[in-house]
């Protein structure tokens, strides 16, 4: 198995063994990530980060759901623990995706210094 690095699938020397939790065999082995892979992770996290900003909330709710269907198919665990993790996590990523939707911020008052007494500030949360 290779790792997603940016926008490029890698390999690298060191891996780490994927053991299967009944009988502890070798499922698959997948690169050991180094400082520099971390950086380079960061940075594109961080690209990501501005390319979510533009991106309507409805793009961002779309992504989520199309993230809850990917991860409800993944399976590597008993049946019963991927159904419970499936669940889980489709869950989370359903509620964070009608999150994702919600364009409410909040209104707080100025009137804690002097010339503020009839001003309101608003703000909104953006990835």
């Amino acid at each position: 198995m290779k790792m997603l690095l940016g926008h490029e699938w890698v390999d690298r020397d060191d891996t780490i063994d994927v053991r299967d939790p009944f009988d502890d065999s070798i499922i698959d082995t997948v690169p050991a990530a180094n400082h520099d892979d971390v950086e380079t992770a960061l940075a594109t996290a961080a690209a990501a980060t501005r390319t979510a900003r533009d991106m309507t909330t409805y793009e961002r709710s779309q992504v989520l759901h199309r993230t809850a269907q990917i991860i409800a198919r993944e399976g590597s665990k008993t049946i019963n623990e991927a159904r419970g993790e499936a669940r889980r996590c489709v869950n989370t990523l359903t509620i964070s995706a009608e999150e994702a939707k919600r364009t409410q911020g909040e209104t707080i008052p100025f009137d804690s210094f002097p010339g503020g007494e009839a001003r309101r500030g608003h703000y909104e949360r953006v990835p």
